[in-house]
C-alpha cells in the first residue's frame, strides 16, 4: 500500500478495520508505533534520515508516529507499508481504513491535487483516494470507508466494490 504525499512533514498513524459478517467479528490490521517504525518506509523524493523516520512520543495520545520531510525536488514522495498490509486483504473490502496525520506545509491544497492514498494490486490495476479535508498542524483522524464511492480506479472512474475486492485480493 502506498501514502502518495508531496511537499509537507508528514505524521501518520494507520489503523485498518474491517466489519466481518456479523458486527462484533472484526479482523484489524494496525501500527501503532509504540515500540518503532513497524518497517513502515519511504520511496521518491522524501529526504533521509533524521529528517525522515520514527519518533516515540508525540503522535496521538503521545503515541510513537512516523514521518517525512519532502526533498521538494518535484516529484512525489510515499509511505510504503510493510509485509503485514499486502498480500490477500480482500477480508477487508468493505470495511474502513483509519488512521491520523498532522502536517506542517505552507502549501494548502498539495493533497487535494493528486491521489493521496493508492493501494497497488499485482495484476488487478490500482485504487486511490483523494483528501476531502486537509491535514493541518493538529492530528486529523480519517476514516475511509473500503466501499464503492470512496475510492477511483485506475481510469478515473469510481471503483466499484468488484474493484475493491479484487484490488484488496493482491495487495504490492
Amino acid at each position: 500500500m502506498l501514502v502518495k504525499l508531496r511537499n509537507f512533514i508528514l505524521a501518520i498513524l494507520v489503523i485498518l478495520i474491517a466489519v466481518g459478517c456479523f458486527p462484533d467479528d472484526r479482523l484489524t490490521i494496525e501500527s501503532n508505533f509504540n515500540t518503532d517504525s513497524e518497517e513502515w518506509g519511504t520511496d521518491g523524493d522524501a529526504l533521509e534520515a533524521p529528517w525522515t523516520g520514527y519518533s516515540a512520543t508525540g503522535g496521538v495520545g503521545d503515541s510513537g508516529y512516523i514521518f517525512a520531510t519532502d526533498g521538494e525536488t518535484g516529484s512525489y514522495w510515499y509511505f510504503t507499508a510493510p509485509e503485514k498490509f499486502r498480500n490477500n486483504l480482500s477480508n477487508y473490502a468493505g470495511g474502513e481504513m483509519t488512521f491520523s496525520m498532522i502536517q506542517f506545509s505552507e502549501f494548502s491544497n498539495q493533497l487535494k491535487s493528486a491521489p493521496c492514498i493508492i493501494i497497488e494490486s499485482g495484476g488487478n490495476g490500482s485504487i486511490s483516494y483523494t483528501f476531502n479535508t486537509i491535514p493541518s498542524n493538529t492530528w486529523t483522524k480519517y476514516e475511509i470507508s473500503l466501499k464503492e464511492g470512496s475510492w477511483i480506479d485506475e481510469s478515473g472512474s469510481t471503483a466499484s466494490d468488484d474493484k475493491i475486492y479484487d484490488v484488496l485480493y493482491d495487495v504490492q
